[in-house]
């Protein structure tokens, strides 16, 4: 037993364990040099057998003192080092155990690299010797997955708000349209033979369009569920724009006529061709001519404007209708839940075919606005930048 005690207790044993672990250890005098290091710190910090009696920063390859070629604490930078204070308050207090995770760049072999070093400074001393032992330990590549873990986290995080987003607008905004259709093929199944035929007819039709409006809603889900969840994917064609206007605008007429309202273009002349996703703008101009129709007063007009604006098409479409107000006009482009305010309080839905128009314009590098003036008129518009080729 006394030989393996004399065995643990050589200098050779002490030499084989600290060059052996996987830890960078280094020791410093008060002066901050280094008066030793054990391999794994120079495998660490690519230090050479010359760098004992250097500064330990300069030795690291710190860039605290590297990026404005100073000394290791001379530099601005350095009164924050969390490494240089373990050491400092080690030396003052002769007893402290100091543990932290450096973030920090360093030039390891004339190369800059970003690391996270966990490490434990310790003081010891010996008649007048004063030392600080500093162990280390590289932890990049553990931060590195630890820093996408978060990542997807959060991105789990906003596909699960998205998900109660989408189930309270569904159940919100489908209860009514739903509620009609139960209701009124319950009343034609019960007391069919107790309407007339154009009664009969009525009742269809508000089943029709009640399911109608639910089909459109489910529409709407799906397509913010795909367009926010994920890069927008475009597929760009070269498209004479005005002509693609008049052809929704031409789409949407039958509606405006069944409201006695009118649609009136104002399209500039020699526009340039631009790229587009035709199917995607589509989208937002179907659903900009709808809404402007739907919340029209009846006998009124709805006006679509195209013109150049710098380098831009600008495309307005303006409504002579319900106002919408000042709180909501903040949340437009918005889910309604999102914005914090009510389903039911919103005269124009939840939002979100107008979030998804956001998405595809926004995808696109332009933008979209809205304007409201009490008792006038409201106003969508939104550019498109003009491009000479599919970037």
């Amino acid at each position: 037993m006394s030989d393996y005690k004399k065995l643990l207790k050589s200098d050779n044993f002490l030499n084989f364990l600290i060059n052996r672990t996987f830890s960078a250890i280094f020791v410093v005098d008060k002066e901050m040099h280094i008066v030793f290091f054990n391999k794994a710190f120079e495998k660490l910090f690519g230090a050479c057998e010359t760098a004992t009696g250097e500064l330990f920063g300069n030795v690291m390859g710190c860039n605290y003192s590297s990026d404005v070629k100073a000394e290791c604490g001379s530099a601005l930078d350095c009164h924050d080092c969390e490494m240089l204070k373990s050491i400092i308050t080690a030396f003052n207090e002769k007893n402290s155990d100091f543990s932290n995770i450096l973030d920090r760049e360093f030039v390891i072999n004339g190369r800059k690299s970003r690391k996270f070093i966990r490490f434990n400074t310790l003081y010891y001393s010996q008649k007048q010797t004063e030392l600080a032992i500093v162990i280390a330990e590289d932890i990049t590549q553990y931060k590195a997955c630890f820093i996408q873990l978060e990542k997807k986290n959060k991105e789990l995080q906003k596909l699960h708000e998205l998900k109660n987003d989408l189930l309270g607008i569904a159940a919100n905004e489908m209860r009514n349209p739903l509620s009609s259709i139960n209701s009124f093929s319950t009343l034609l199944i019960d007391s069919l033979y107790e309407f007339t035929p154009n009664e009969i007819k009525d009742y269809l039709k508000t089943i029709q369009e009640s399911s109608s409006v639910t089909l459109s809603q489910l529409d709407n889900i799906l397509d913010y569920a795909k367009i926010d969840e994920l890069p927008l994917i475009l597929k760009k064609e070269k498209t004479d724009y005005p002509g693609f206007v008049k052809q929704y605008a031409g789409m949407n007429s039958a509606f405006a006529r069944n409201k006695n309202i009118s649609l009136i273009s104002s399209i500039g002349k020699n526009l340039p061709l631009i790229w587009i996703d035709r199917n995607k703008i589509g989208q937002v101009l179907n659903h900009l001519f709808n809404n402007a129709v739907k919340f029209s007063s009846s006998g009124t007009a709805v006006i679509i404007e195209v013109k150049m604006s710098g380098n831009e098409i600008l495309t307005k479409i303006t409504d002579h209708g319900q106002m919408i107000e000042q709180e909501e006009l903040e949340h437009i482009f918005e889910l309604r839940k999102k914005a914090g305010l009510p389903f039911e309080s919103s005269k124009r839905g939840t939002g979100m075919g107008l979030a998804i128009c956001w998405r595809i314009i926004a995808g696109h590098n332009g933008t979209i606005s809205v304007y409201s003036s009490p008792g006038e008129e409201t106003s969508f518009y939104f550019t498109l930048p003009v491009i000479k080729t599919n970037s």
